[in-house]
């Protein structure tokens, strides 16, 4: 899961640093599922009440929060997905290819399944298992 807060929504830069945050502590998806749900509420302090219901440690959460780590961890998606040339959101890249169309597990079974294939050709070729992403990616 990589961040691509849209500047025409506000509280997307929030909601983004929110799920790095809970990340943190192990939570990143169930914080995502609770955005999701309340797309509407996403002021900080309503994000702290939803890392509250997730039983984080809130402060600990705050303060990664509001960090320059976190912000600086979502300015780098958000700059790797334009070089990719993602325009919205959701895109899905699998080993740096854009693809539309279906974006349930089983439609991208045979995407996945493919990609799969591949790397374990590039491994029985020699290529070593550190570099396949990059060796997939450029074949691109």
């Amino acid at each position: 899961m990589r961040h691509y807060p849209l500047p025409m929504h506000p509280d997307a830069g929030p909601a983004a640093r929110a799920m790095q945050a809970a990340k943190r502590q192990g939570k990143a998806w169930e914080m995502a599922d609770i955005l999701f749900a309340n797309y509407r509420k996403l002021k900080p302090d309503d994000i702290a009440g939803y890392a509250g219901e997730l039983s984080l440690d809130v402060e600990k959460f705050k303060t990664v929060f509001e960090s320059d780590e976190v912000a600086k961890e979502v300015a780098g998606d958000t700059k790797a997905a334009s070089r990719a040339g993602v325009r919205g959101t959701p895109t899905i890249l699998v080993n740096g290819l854009k693809h539309r169309g279906p974006r349930t597990l089983e439609g991208f079974k045979p995407v996945i399944d493919g990609e799969i294939k591949k790397a374990d050709a590039l491994i029985k070729k020699g290529t070593p298992l550190a570099k396949v992403y990059e060796a997939l990616s450029k074949s691109k």
